[in-house]
């Protein structure tokens, strides 16, 4: 069983400013080969001499511009050529999955959806949809399924999603734009592609590499369906399976064990292959899939419902496509799954997070006692995506959906006029922000003596898709001119709210951008770029708004920013839990009960045979037969895994750090002489 937790995020970011363009990235990124995808052959991708059988890699984890075609770069990466599965040329290739660990347990979904889809109403695919540029994207839930898909096959009912984390977020985020597998549009997930301008589709995913040392043969075994017109038709209801290393493939599952028919035709999928492995085993292998429009089997279930099926010829819903956060009319192309572990957490690509927090002085000519009110109006964005609100100088704060976006009211005290009052928020994908409108009330009645600039932080990138900025964007809705003076800080971490206060380091080492105030007259925007970055996660805007008689309106401190895992670059291996494998962190493994194999020590199907310390020629036995085989793991770990091909050579980690090195030679001589 092979399954990455693999909790990192994207990330991206700025090394200088520029305050008129933003800086191109030059040159395309080595490649890298986890997380397996094929495209549908539809694909503008696919006009390039490549296949629709073809299986693909990924960029490196901090690439957000992509290199397509599109903008002439390589284009996909390749992962597994069509011929090294033994697929036809022509084949399109529909799902892609490698038997996923543990089908008793709560999982994780990841998905794609086809180029219709459009999501739910304020959903993050939605925003992408509305960008022209979802197809592409991997996605992920937010939470876990309420129950497993064995419970859920065996009669268990339907799941819902638990555990959203954070609360009130939405269903899915973003786990993959298509950037990071070269997919076309080369652009990041907040521009807008042209409507009917080529775009790519994400046709089967996969969490774990096949190819687990970049020859571009599968060392794991490939679960494959295609969809009705390959193969001769007629056949996109069966799986398929091309064993580990082989150029070929044969029948695992045909339609009729899962409750199908010739005409269905199976479009995303994810299987646990529980028995003897490569053989079915009805009421023991599990399947999770969903069915393309059209597909007689498909009754009155949605083409975005993930259905279920132990192989014993029926089927079931498993999760409905409103639970995913998609319409029944979309469609789901591509899933795949990750254990619901204890400490575990999915893989997002970003988790982009605005952060703003403002000091807002009430004008001195307001009518006393003063304002009892605050409000922030966020149009574009939903209620579910703000949170972590500072009440500041009001002991009361809620949150309610407005016709346009969303509103925070501020309640419970009182500001006199030429008061300070301060406020902070936080705003996950804040890029669908298109106004922030602020204003004191007093007994319900806004308060106009004073203008408040709107503030918006987006992406923006040039018509090539080559040149990316974050872009701090101050528009002046009132009738009076204001000043305001900015500096500016870009930083490699991910910046919190508590570091946007008066004083902090950040507020310190902030650049000036304006030396002197500058006047921004009624209705007139200003905009600050700054230029992409792999290397930073955090584009900070400090503001000192003024009247023209030089009299404080607001400081606003504001940041868009990435916020990334804490466990974003820790080392990963093999982890065994019950005899069977998955890759997790060190600690992750421990959490879990499970023998860490070491770090980059990748499952393959023997990872987890019975590990007996010492027996480095497994023959059974720790003797003087195994000193060789253990100077040899030790000194060429290559010569040793062909020469023991089903040996663990962990099994000489005989002091149990999970490492094999000099540091078990001592241990290993004791273990053999009964020192």
């Amino acid at each position: 069983m092979t399954t990455r937790f693999r909790c990192f995020m994207q990330t991206s970011g700025l090394t200088a400013f520029a305050l008129a363009t933003a800086t191109s990235v030059a040159n395309p990124p080595p490649p890298r080969q986890p997380d397996p995808i094929s495209i549908d052959r539809a694909s503008p991708s696919l006009g390039f001499g490549n296949d629709p059988a073809d299986i693909y890699g990924e960029n490196p984890p901090a690439i957000f511009v992509g290199f397509g075609w599109d903008i002439g770069g390589p284009g996909p990466i390749m992962h597994v050529p069509r011929a090294n599965y033994g697929a036809p040329a022509g084949t399109n290739t529909d799902a892609i999955s490698n038997s996923e660990f543990n089908p008793t347990l709560q999982q994780i979904l990841y998905f794609s959806g086809s180029v219709a889809s459009r999501g739910r109403p304020f959903t993050p695919y939605r925003f992408e949809s509305n960008r022209n540029q979802a197809a592409g994207d991997r996605w992920v839930t937010t939470g876990r399924t309420s129950i497993s898909p064995f419970a859920s096959a065996a009669g268990g009912g339907v799941a819902t999603l638990v555990g959203i984390v954070p609360v009130g977020a939405p269903p899915h985020v973003l786990s993959a734009n298509q950037t990071r597998f070269n997919l076309i549009p080369s652009i990041p997930p907040v521009a807008f592609h042209p409507a009917g301008a080529p775009l790519d589709n994400m046709d089967g995913l996969e969490i774990t590499n096949f190819d687990l040392n970049g020859n571009l043969i599968h060392d794991r075994p490939i679960y494959f369906s295609v969809d009705g017109a390959s193969l001769g038709g007629g056949r996109g209801a069966d799986l398929f399976l091309s064993p580990p290393g082989a150029a070929g493939f044969g029948m695992f599952a045909p339609a009729a064990s899962m409750g199908l028919v010739a005409a269905d035709d199976i479009d995303a999928m994810a299987i646990w292959d529980g028995g003897v492995r490569g053989v079915l085993n009805p009421g023991v292998d599990v399947v999770i899939f969903s069915l393309r429009p059209g597909s007689p089997s498909l009754g009155g279930r949605s083409p975005a419902d993930v259905l279920v099926s132990r192989f014993t010829g029926t089927n079931t819903l498993f999760v409905a496509a409103t639970t995913l956060g998609m319409l029944a009319t979309d469609d789901l192309d591509g899933l795949d799954v990750e254990p619901a572990l204890a400490g575990s957490r999915p893989e997002f690509w970003d988790w982009w997070v605005q952060r703003v927090n403002i000091d807002v002085r009430l004008c001195p000519t307001a009518p006393t006692p003063g304002a009892n009110d605050f409000h922030v109006e966020l149009n574009g964005i939903n209620p579910a995506q703000v949170r972590n609100l500072w009440t500041g100088s009001f002991p009361n704060v809620q949150v309610q959906q407005t016709p346009t976006g969303t509103r925070i009211d501020w309640t419970g005290a009182t500001v006199p006029p030429g008061g300070v009052a301060h406020f902070g928020w936080e705003i996950t994908d804040g890029t669908a922000l298109t106004g922030a409108v602020m204003y004191y009330t007093i007994n319900g009645v806004p308060v106009n003596c004073q203008p408040i600039p709107d503030l918006v932080q987006t992406w923006r990138v040039d018509a090539d898709g080559n040149q990316a900025a974050v872009v701090d964007v101050l528009t002046n809705r009132s009738t009076q001119t204001v000043l305001i003076q900015r500096r500016a800080a870009i930083t490699p971490g991910t910046i919190q709210l508590e570091d946007l206060l008066v004083g902090t380091p950040l507020w310190q080492s902030a650049q000036p951008i304006d030396t002197s105030p500058r006047p921004i007259a009624p209705n007139q925007t200003l905009e600050l770029p700054m230029p992409y970055d792999d290397d930073m996660l955090g584009y900070a805007v400090l503001y000192d708004v003024r009247t023209p008689s030089n009299e404080l309106v607001a400081v606003y401190l504001t940041a868009m920013t990435v916020q990334q895992g804490d466990d974003a670059n820790d080392e990963h291996g093999g982890c065994c839990i019950q005899g069977e494998c998955i890759e997790l962190t060190r600690a992750l493994c421990a959490e879990n009960g499970g023998t860490y194999l070491g770090d980059n020590a990748w499952c393959v199907d023997t990872s987890c045979h019975t590990v007996l310390i010492g027996d480095m020629n497994c023959d059974g036995e720790v003797n003087n037969f195994d000193i060789d085989a253990f100077v040899l793991a030790l000194t060429d770990p290559a010569a040793y895994a062909a020469a023991f091909p089903d040996c663990n050579p962990m099994n000489g980690d005989v002091n149990g750090d999970g490492r094999l090195d000099n540091f078990d030679i001592d241990p290993f001589v004791e273990l053999l002489t009964g020192g």
